[in-house]
């Protein structure tokens, strides 16, 4: 179902994108001195039409800093690119493949795992790089895996607004300013363990883990909620994309 209503809102959105294009560019490339930040996206359909895309790019434009597109198919010159990069966000998108974390299975037409792959070794190159990393949804819940948690299935598709709780003496604190904040989420799975992680936000209706953050890396943070859709209008979700370009200004290249 989630599949054909994406298909859906592809085609609906195809003139727009074809009508905006100018705009993507100015959001992609407008800052040219800027920090330059990987972005990880799928190559499947409709995934690959990264719906969520043109907000990453607003909100990173807005906040100074220029984009990189990395896709599956990159995954043997990796190396090269996350050099060439002052920070990396992993993005929303399919399932995470269940055999990873021991969890459900999941409909196979909501996982990818070429993508799996090439997140997975972004991961495992950013230990030794330790470059500014965001992890947005399924962003969040791959990081969340590859530091020994694991994902749960809700009871239902979460989706729309709510509220969650900020833990005093966190990064993600220390970005926000504040002890509770507005979300919005779009998710059907969550992190039901951080393993290595620590956890710095967790939803005031039903306590799911909203935020994670390394202790040990420079500047590592997982949001499960979508701030990119909330950027424009809200100040509070801008400076999460402030603060990377801010962090990743210090390791420009």
């Amino acid at each position: 179902m989630l599949k054909i209503l994406l298909f859906l809102l592809g085609i609906a959105a195809f003139p727009l994108v074809i009508l905006i294009s100018p705009l993507i560019l100015l959001f992609r490339f407008g800052n040219r001195n800027g920090p330059k930040i990987g972005v990880a996206v799928s190559a499947s359909w409709p995934y690959y039409l990264q719906y969520l895309r043109i907000p990453y790019d607003l909100a990173l434009w807005r906040a100074g800093g220029r984009t990189l597109t990395i896709a599956p198919s990159d995954l043997p010159n990796l190396e090269k690119i996350l050099n060439g990069v002052d920070g990396i966000i992993l993005t929303g998108g399919e399932d995470i493949d269940p055999q990873l974390h021991d969890g459900t299975p999941t409909a196979h037409e909501l996982l990818n795992s070429k993508r799996d792959r090439l997140e997975l070794k972004i991961l495992d190159k950013n230990e030794e790089l330790d470059l500014p990393l965001l992890c947005i949804c399924r962003g969040f819940q791959l990081l969340a895996v590859h530091k020994g948690g694991h994902l749960k299935n809700l009871k239902q598709h979460k989706l729309g607004i709510h509220d969650a709780k900020i833990f005093p003496d966190t990064k993600v604190h220390e970005i926000l300013q504040k002890d509770k904040v507005k979300i919005l989420s779009i998710h059907h799975q969550a992190a039901e363990a951080a393993g290595d992680l620590n956890v710095s936000a967790l939803s005031t209706d039903d306590n799911n883990i909203e935020a994670i953050e390394c202790p040990k890396a420079y500047w590592t943070i997982g949001i499960q909620w979508h701030p990119e859709l909330l950027a424009l209008s809200c100040k509070c979700n801008q400076k999460i994309f402030n603060t990377l370009i801010k962090k990743a200004s210090a390791n420009k290249k």
